[in-house]
């Protein structure tokens, strides 16, 4: 059995292990009926995700009468395939022409309140909402079976937001006037920088600078409200190496901040909460979930629907103005491919039609991450009940995916990283499935991240079967470059775990992994400790549909169109050029809000008039 290569490690300091491992002798008192409801769910939930064994292929959608035609499944102005970040934000602005017919299309369904907690995220992963991609082997993943990591990718009405760690960090500057630098007219800072403040609710963020959030949009953004010794502790830490105290979300970007959450009263802010739940009795907008597109349907090089199963039953939806792919790094390049529009070579090697030689795919990339934990003698047990109602009341341990502070600098080689506080302030883990088989040990983690690597992998098909998961290569630690800039990360985060103001915890770096026969801390230790389960993924992919100018090395132009294909564009975080400094989610809705302005003007019509 295959499962997340963090999920164990991790559970060291995740409340919902805790709360599982606990539930017996805490919960059984509780009188609350809204307790009672969140520990049967949390328990369950848990429970489901320890036995859980993710599909091999997009299961559930085989066609029980594959040689009938598809269903007329009706005509529609806009068609946007995918209902995360990007398509459900879209959506709702396509929505708001209310001349325009709008079809939003999603292969999952509806979440729950358990996806709602932000530090059941580690179990997420490993659940329905999860598609159960598959790497191909990989260097991070050595001590997986085969060399082999899993994938998350979000399943669900909210895409990948039902399931990433809730971290808002949008980039810098510089990453954007980047991307005009490379010939993308209207993509430097100061051209995106009103759509990032369009979709942004900061009212009640603190210590920030004003200027560079917005406060009318529909996306609220909040800091954890609870703070502990051990942030007080971390954050003094990273002052010893002149990391300072910054809004990093602001002008100044380098420096440290608590963390500006993807969460509303405590509870995640998912995209399609956010963006879709006001609107979606509106008679011109149609949700379609559990429905997997398997492809475009394109006639004289402009696109005029899409092909999608459902219940088991093919059905055909057809677009009078565009289809929009939004489905994520991984499922537009599959939908394209699977369409005609891809790499000659690889088309013809899975007998598919050519309609457009692109190379979709070529440059699939992700980033390194890397977790190391420290043990302490300064936890005290959790009181769950207290947890709980903290969560219940919109704070608290619960409503906070463990990175409760958030630093940026950079490396020897100018190279932009990330480093994070993952506090287990009050969670004392006693099984011996955690902790290495130590019983009762205590502990919290620093987790790391190069934000702009050089390594580029690929994203190819499997067959020309669409119910097969393409064949992903994330290529990590590729370059020799990636593999000494995290080593040195590395180290930094050890000499932060070995700083002055974390003695007063005696706070002891975890050495019990299989690398313990190289002398600590020496270059042979880390080589091996980064091809441990500390090392991952850290689930930010990008560029598989690239924007560029020219067709032979991307797939989208500026205005996010498809290279030689009238009436089909690309907004999601697929069309990324480069790596910003930050977290994806924030980019993709910047991308999603600029690429509704550009339809209206290419439609000659006049949307977002509520802003």
């Amino acid at each position: 059995m295959l499962s997340y290569k963090t999920g164990t490690v991790m559970s060291v300091i995740n409340v919902i292990g805790l709360i599982v491992i606990s539930l017996t002798c805490c919960f059984s008192s509780q009188s609350s009926q809204q307790t009672e409801y969140y520990a049967n769910l949390i328990t369950q939930r848990v429970l489901n995700a320890q036995k859980y064994q993710p599909p091999d292929y997009y299961k559930g959608f085989d066609v029980s009468e594959k040689y009938t035609a598809p269903k007329d499944f009706g005509v529609f102005d806009f068609i946007v395939v995918g209902a995360g970040a990007g398509g459900s934000l879209l959506a709702r602005r396509l929505s708001e022409a209310h001349d325009w017919k709008v079809l939003l299309i999603e292969g999952g369904g509806t979440s729950d309140d358990f996806v709602d907690i932000p530090a059941a995220f580690n179990h997420l992963l490993t659940s329905e909402y999860s598609w159960g991609f598959k790497t191909t082997p990989q260097k991070v993943c050595e001590d997986s079976i085969g060399s082999i990591c899993t994938y998350p990718r979000g399943k669900g009405l909210g895409g990948t937001t039902l399931i990433h760690t809730v971290v808002h960090a949008r980039g810098i500057p510089s990453d954007y006037d980047y991307w005009e630098k490379l010939g993308l007219d209207g993509w430097s800072f100061d051209d995106v920088f009103p759509y990032f403040k369009r979709y942004e609710n900061a009212s009640i963020l603190k210590d920030i600078d004003p200027d560079y959030h917005g406060f009318n949009g529909p996306f609220a953004v909040e800091n954890y409200r609870n703070s502990s010794e051990f942030e007080e502790a971390f954050i003094a830490a990273l002052g010893t190496f002149g990391i300072t105290k910054t809004d990093y979300n602001g002008q100044k970007v380098y420096g440290y901040g608590r963390s500006q959450l993807a969460t509303h009263n405590g509870k995640r802010n998912d995209a399609f909460k956010c963006f879709i739940s006001d609107v979606i009795n509106k008679e011109n907008l149609q949700i379609q979930d559990n429905s997997l597109v398997t492809k475009v349907l394109i006639r004289n090089a402009t696109a005029y629907g899409i092909e999608f199963i459902h219940d088991n039953n093919r059905y055909i939806a057809k677009a009078t103005k565009e289809v929009i792919l939004s489905a994520g790094s991984v499922g537009s390049p599959q939908i394209l491919m699977l369409s005609g529009v891809g790499p000659a070579n690889e088309l013809l090697k899975h007998n598919i039609t050519l309609v457009k030689d692109l190379p979709v795919g070529r440059e699939f990339q992700d980033r390194p991450g890397i977790s190391m934990y420290i043990t302490t003698d300064r936890f005290e047990e959790a009181d769950l009940k207290a947890v709980i109602a903290q969560y219940l009341q919109g704070h608290g341990p619960m409503s906070v995916s463990q990175r409760t502070v958030v630093a940026f600098y950079k490396n020897s080689r100018n190279s932009p990283v990330e480093i994070m506080l993952l506090d287990g302030e009050g969670f004392t883990v006693y099984n011996n499935s955690v902790n290495f088989g130590k019983t009762g040990l205590k502990s919290f983690g620093i987790r790391t991240a190069l934000l702009k690597p050089k390594s580029v992998g690929n994203l190819t098909l499997a067959s020309n079967d669409p119910l097969q998961f393409p064949v992903i290569n994330t290529n990590l630690l590729g370059e020799p470059d990636d593999e000494e800039s995290i080593i040195e990360a590395l180290n930094f985060m050890a000499d932060v775990a070995e700083s002055e103001p974390m003695k007063k915890f005696n706070a002891t770096i975890k050495d019990d992994t299989a690398c313990k026969v190289f002398p600590f801390r020496s270059k042979r230790y880390w080589k091996c400790y980064l091809r441990t389960s500390m090392s991952d993924h850290a689930l930010h992919p990008i560029r598989s549909c690239k924007m560029g100018t020219n067709p032979n090395d991307s797939v989208v132009n500026n205005r996010l169109q498809v290279h030689g294909i009238s009436n089909l564009r690309v907004v999601d975080a697929s069309v990324m050029p480069t790596s910003v400094t930050g977290h994806q989610f924030g980019t993709v809705f910047m991308i999603a809000e600029k690429a509704s302005d550009m339809i209206a003007e290419d439609h000659g019509n006049i949307i977002n008039s509520s802003r």
